[in-house]
């Protein structure tokens, strides 16, 4: 980040933040309907019942779990056919059925929804109330990432006219300009500058409510390194700001050599 970073270089950072936000938005949105539909998908698979047989030897009735695999079958499939067929999900994860559901929910339910035991009405409670926490996670992250969008379109509109503005100052004309003048452009620099400090005080607060949300939605990453990993900058609008208060302070010391030779 230098004063020779040029309009095109922000508006380009700017437009791939952009373009990332969105596309982390619409993974969001599969997923979150990929596990709505597997919600539904279980709800209709019916629990195993244990089965009671007597024990010649005690001549009582003795609780046995059925063998019988057909319920977690019926799982497994609800599960691949909704959220692991969402459009980026083998790109995004590369991970197979049973790593997937450990990643998704917890090591003893994927144990269970893995294993033989049978897909029983308390397994099938717990994978309920599992489902309906990772639909809470990613409706609270598309909560941050329309904030997330609302802002970066505010700071796009302030940095790119900013940019806008100082390449409008031609430094080779400050030497043409007099006294009133250069210090007509330096007090409209002030004013570019406390523009750019209001920006930065207002993204750091949204970052602060980023880190909250993030942090009570189960991950706690930082919203930028999410958001933003494959950019070569990790806070777009952060790098932006800077950019531009370094062109000001540049175009600064232009404008008080300037000052000082016509004084």
């Amino acid at each position: 980040m230098s004063s020779s970073t040029t309009t095109d270089d922000l508006r380009a950072v700017l437009e791939r933040a952009s373009r990332a936000l969105r596309v982390e938005r619409r993974k969001t949105v599969d997923e979150r309907e990929a596990f709505d539909s597997f919600s539904r998908r279980v709800r209709s698979i019916p629990p195993e019942r244990p089965r009671r047989r007597i024990t010649p030897s005690a001549e009582a009735q003795v609780t046995v779990h059925s063998p019988s695999t057909t319920g977690l079958t019926a799982v497994r499939e609800a599960f691949e056919e909704t959220v692991m067929s969402t459009p980026h999900y083998g790109d995004e994860y590369e991970e197979s059925y049973a790593e997937s559901i450990a990643g998704e929910f917890n090591v003893e339910l994927a144990a269970t929804l893995t294993g033989t035991v049978g897909f029983d009405q308390a397994c099938k409670r717990t994978l309920l109330s599992s489902i309906d926490r990772a639909v809470e996670i990613r409706t609270a992250l598309l909560e941050t990432l329309d904030r997330e969008a609302a802002t970066l379109d505010d700071a796009r509109e302030t940095l790119e006219a900013t940019a806008d503005e100082l390449d409008g100052i031609d430094p080779t004309a400050l030497e043409r300009l007099g006294f009133g003048a250069l210090e007509g452009q330096l007090a409209r620099l002030d004013v570019l500058e406390r523009r750019c400090d209001e920006l930065t005080d207002k993204r750091q607060e949204i970052l602060g409510t980023h880190r909250q949300s993030m942090t009570s939605g189960g991950n706690g990453v930082d919203t930028p390194t999410y958001l933003y990993q494959s950019l070569q900058v990790d806070y777009p609008v952060l790098w932006s700001i800077g950019a531009c208060c370094d062109r000001i302070e540049s175009v600064r010391r232009r404008l008080q050599r300037a000052i000082t030779r016509c004084g």
